[in-house]
């Protein structure tokens, strides 16, 4: 008797454990939609996927990356404003150093390598691009002359 209400007992179990992972780990319309390349924001510039974070509210683009300590590879900052302008940004609070990438309508319109971040106690840098741009893209220094960005070049941005 014991090891009929055992067997029921596992058999009761198994069934749970199956009922649970077809209603809540597999996706209901049938696609895996969990790659990186599906829920990040993502800009690719000549050949390179950068996964971004969108700073597209006053309180984003203020905060930027102040206070992080680093930026994670093929990765970065887009700010994004409604109207072209000459937009000044600051290292305040930056750790580490950075390469702007200016755009307007979906084309570098100018670079600006190794911005360092300020010594401790120091005042920030502002850096300004010298043409309207409607976004800006922030990521590790380095990055423009490792993906041989230049002017002109087109980026596609997907949301």
């Amino acid at each position: 008797m014991k090891r009929r209400l055992l067997t029921i007992l596992l058999i009761i179990i198994a069934v749970a454990a199956i009922s649970f992972a077809v209603f809540t780990l597999i996706p209901k319309n049938g696609s895996n939609n969990t790659s990186p390349e599906t829920t990040t924001p993502s800009l690719s510039i000549n050949g390179r996927v950068i996964y971004l974070e969108i700073a597209d509210t006053e309180q984003k683009r203020t905060e930027g990356l102040s206070g992080r300590d680093s930026l994670p590879q093929n990765s970065g900052m887009l700010f994004v404003f409604d109207t072209p302008g000459q937009y000044e940004f600051w290292m305040n609070e930056m750790r580490f150093p950075l390469d702007f990438i200016w755009l307007n309508e979906n084309k570098v319109v100018q670079t600006d390598e190794n911005i360092p971040a300020p010594p401790k106690d120091a005042l920030p840098a502002f850096i300004r691009p010298e043409y309207a741009v409607d976004k800006v893209l922030e990521v590790n220094a380095g990055f423009i002359k490792s993906a041989s960005i230049k002017i002109g070049d087109e980026v596609k941005i997907s949301f």
